[in-house]
This record gives structure tokens, C-alpha cells and sequence, in this order.
């Protein structure tokens, strides 16, 4: 079971892979001067098919903070589309999602995702922002809001993120953004 942080939409999400991380060959890990273990390389791997991921970062765990220092990059993130039928547990009507995937959360980060979400808004009337623990034995408490784009700050963003899931019951949290800030959103 995992922690997902994603939006939902009526209109398909564009793609916005990490440029910190990218699939590559044996031979193309090597000319970028990646480690690659003695088992790889003598085992019976196409040495020019993409296999391996290979991150221009490094990633550290600090077991004292017991958090994870990657270097603070702002672009740091990814944005990947998936049919929400694809995910079990997936409790939105949206017929269109797209996962947002950074190692933890940052200002600049959280800066950036709204950055897109607004671009996505020029299109779309409303958005929904996940954050749920994917798990298929509870059925979920849902906690919902909705928030007009003009109040989309990072202490949302960061509040979403930080909210406990695998808590006793389990609970699903969604904002709901809306493009116009109407009456009906003020309560």
C-alpha cells in the first residue's frame, strides 16, 4: 500500500516528466559516468535498450531527521497521466488523472504544480487534487473542500500533502479548485 498525491479532470492532463531522472541504456548510464554493479554488467542485458533509471541527483536519508535531502531543486517533480482505472482505489468520477511524484514536498515545488495546475484551468473548469493511501481492504472517510484558484497557495498544497492517511479509519483527502471564485464556493 502506498500514499498517492493526484488530480483529477474532465480534460486529459499533459505530461511533465522529471528532468532529473530519465530511463536510459547500460551504455548510455555508462557515458554519463553512472555506478553500474558487476551483475549488470556481465548479465545478459541489451546493453542498448532502455532498462535503468538514472538520476543527475543524489538522494540521501538522514536517519537522525529522518528526512530525505535531494538537493532542494524546484523542478525536482514530475507530472505522469493514468486512467483512473488502472489504479485501485481511485474514488474520483474524473475520467482523466495524472499522479504528481517528487521525493517530499517543497515551497518551490508546490510553487511550480500550481503553476501548472492554473495553465490546466485555462482549459478545464475545475480540478480535483487528491492525496489518498491506496488501500484495498477499508473503504474510505472522504474530506472534501472546495477552493476557489485565487486561494491555491503552497500551505494548501503543503497541508494536502502533510495530511495523515493510514490513519484508524482510513481517510481520503480532495480539494475541489474551481477556475471562477462563485458565491457557492464562499461558505
Amino acid at each position: 500500500m502506498s500514499a498517492l498525491l493526484f488530480m483529477a479532470s474532465d480534460i486529459p492532463f499533459e505530461e511533465l516528466p522529471n528532468p532529473h531522472e530519465k530511463i536510459v541504456s547500460i551504455n548510455e548510464a555508462l557515458a554519463l559516468g553512472a555506478k553500474i554493479p558487476d551483475y549488470v554488467l556481465n548479465g545478459d542485458f541489451d546493453r542498448n535498450k532502455p532498462i535503468m533509471l538514472y538520476m543527475d541527483r543524489e538522494i540521501k536519508f538522514n536517519t537522525e531527521t529522518k528526512e530525505f535531502e535531494d538537493g532542494n531543486f524546484d523542478d525536482d517533480y514530475g507530472i505522469y497521466p493514468f486512467s483512473p482505472m488502472e489504479v485501485f482505489g481511485i474514488h474520483t468520477e474524473k475520467p482523466c488523472c495524472a499522479k504528481i511524484e517528487w521525493n517530499r514536498y517543497t515551497d518551490g515545488r508546490a510553487e511550480n504544480v500550481i503553476r501548472y495546475i492554473k495553465k490546466h484551468l485555462q482549459k478545464a473548469e475545475e480540478l480535483e487534487l487528491w492525496h489518498v493511501w491506496l488501500d484495498d481492504a477499508e473503504t474510505p472517510i472522504f474530506k472534501r473542500k472546495d477552493l476557489p484558484l485565487s486561494e491555491l497557495t503552497t500551505d494548501v498544497i503543503k497541508e494536502l500533502e502533510e495530511s495523515p492517511l493510514t490513519t484508524d479509519p482510513l481517510i481520503h483527502y480532495c480539494y475541489k479548485i474551481k477556475k471562477k471564485d462563485t458565491l457557492s464556493n464562499r461558505k
